[in-house]
């Protein structure tokens, strides 16, 4: 056996029957203790801190003492070197009635192993009841209400886990299953466990709502929540404590914060008897920075052509759109606009013009704050074509019976058309074009299909007649407006 010759200690406690283990149970009053230290030296032995005697260790360091008369109930045994100031760890055991057949409970512990003494409290639901019985299995009662039996084991010991128990008092025994012997009670009381705090709203100065992870300008907030009733809980900001507020005995509790830093918050509210925290509530106090933006009206009046169900190029029409950007607020911002058919908008804040008329774009901040601008648009056209077809000579004729929202489909238009569409573009066909130029020798400018190209052609060949219309300005549009001479 190897001997620490520096500290004492305590190998075994003997009674009649052998060898009494370390937490356990003897019905002997006499018992033998022994153990190691250093060689010759004296140790004081104590139980329960009290002196008891000396010891002289022999040469190897052996020491044995006899302790007789010993009261019922616990012992923890520690023997001491006071010359080292060396202590050796407790050896504890219980020794138990032995008058009888009598069961006994020796102790109760906690789901930490913390012994619950006989008439005190815990907090918590899972006990382990350790006891002593001659029966070879008991019943464990709490008054009235059993839990169960438990086998006796070695040295008469026996023991029985509980989990579950209500808060309140509890009276357990344990009976003899032969001859229905009950121990003295074991009482102690399960107090109800205490939750944890909680923040439940934050206001501003106003009234308003801060949410979590959210942004106030506000530097004066109140915080609310619940609680254990009559206790006080300690409201922190991180590390930092703004004090404590009473909690009513409804379980509510207000805490008024005045003169808060521009910056991040991360509010908690712990309780002052347990210490158990809320999960926290975050927030971001800013400068006040009103969400801004150009309010005068938007012009946008390049000359482009509107196709409906044509493939865009990703090209845009010099004037047809604009960008504008706010400031301040709470990003990212949303744009939605009042009339598609006249203005759209797309995420990053980019207006394009669809038809001639007024819209109004709006631009939302994360906060629900809006600040909006009007947009103009002009010279936005769409394709047009008469319903009959007529030779070249009379295609001026059926452009200036159209009307003044008509203009000729031109080498402009034809150009603005392949910039901003991708060809082959749709419901085309052979057309003229009711214009003067664009050809020599006697033939006139032709859209020709299906080359989808301006050309030069016979000027008595009857085709219909291409235009261009102004879009958006009636009340009813079809994709394709048919307009023109009456059919000869």
């Amino acid at each position: 056996m190897a001997i620490n010759e520096d500290k004492p200690e305590i190998i075994q406690v003997l009674d009649e029957r052998g060898r009494v283990p370390c937490e356990g149970v003897t019905r002997d009053v006499d018992v033998v203790v022994s153990g190691t230290s250093g060689s010759n030296v004296s140790l004081n032995l104590y139980d329960n801190l009290n002196y008891v005697d000396f010891v002289q260790t022999q040469e190897g360091g052996e020491w044995t003492m006899r302790l007789d008369g010993l009261s019922m109930g616990m012992h923890s045994l520690t023997a001491s070197q006071s010359s080292a100031d060396l202590m050796s760890a407790e050896y504890r055991f219980f020794v138990v009635d032995a008058i009888g057949n009598r069961p006994e409970i020796i102790l109760v512990r906690d789901s930490s192993g913390g012994i619950i003494p006989d008439g005190g409290f815990t907090q918590d639901t899972f006990v382990t009841l350790q006891g002593t019985s001659d029966d070879v299995i008991v019943e464990i009662l709490d008054q009235t209400t059993s839990w169960g039996t438990a086998r006796i084991e070695q040295n008469n010991a026996w023991h029985k886990p509980l989990a579950g128990l209500e808060a309140g008092l509890h009276a357990f025994i344990a009976r003899n299953m032969s001859d229905h012997a009950e121990s003295l009670p074991r009482s102690f009381t399960v107090v109800s466990v205490e939750t944890s705090p909680d923040i439940s709203r934050v206001r501003d100065s106003e009234g308003a709502d801060i949410t979590n992870g959210g942004f106030t300008e506000d530097t004066s907030v109140t915080l609310s929540g619940t609680a254990e009733p009559n206790i006080r809980v300690e409201v922190l900001d991180d590390n930092i404590s703004w004090g404590t507020a009473q909690v009513s005995i409804s379980g509510t509790w207000t805490k008024p914060l005045a003169g808060l830093a521009l910056g991040n918050h991360r509010f908690r509210a712990r309780s002052m008897s347990s210490q158990l925290e809320s999960i926290p509530w975050e927030f971001t106090v800013r400068e006040d920075d009103p969400l801004v933006i150009d309010t005068s009206p938007m012009h946008l009046d390049g000359f482009t052509i509107w196709m409906s169900g044509g493939v865009r190029t990703g090209n845009e029409s010099p004037g047809n759109t604009e960008r504008r950007q706010p400031t301040g607020g709470v990003g990212p911002y949303t744009y939605s606009t009042s009339d598609f058919t006249t203005a759209e908008v797309d995420l990053s804040g980019k207006v394009r013009g669809r038809g001639w008329g007024e819209a109004i774009i709006s631009v939302t901040d994360q906060e629900s704050s809006v600040v909006t601008f009007s947009v103009i648009v002009t010279n936005v056209y769409m394709p047009a074509h008469s319903p009959y077809a007529h030779p070249h000579s009379e295609a001026m004729q059926v452009l200036e019976s159209a009307g003044s929202r008509y203009k000729a489909f031109d080498q402009h238009a034809y150009d603005e058309l392949v910039r901003v569409y991708q060809r082959p573009f749709v419901d085309l066909e052979n057309y003229w074009c009711p214009v003067v130029d664009g050809c020599g020798n006697g033939l006139a400018l032709i859209f020709r299909y299906p080359e989808q190209e301006l050309g030069c052609a016979d000027p008595n060949l009857e085709y219909q007649v291409l235009m261009i219309r102004q879009k958006g300005t009636l009340p009813y549009e079809p994709e394709i407006v048919l307009f023109g001479l009456e059919q000869r």
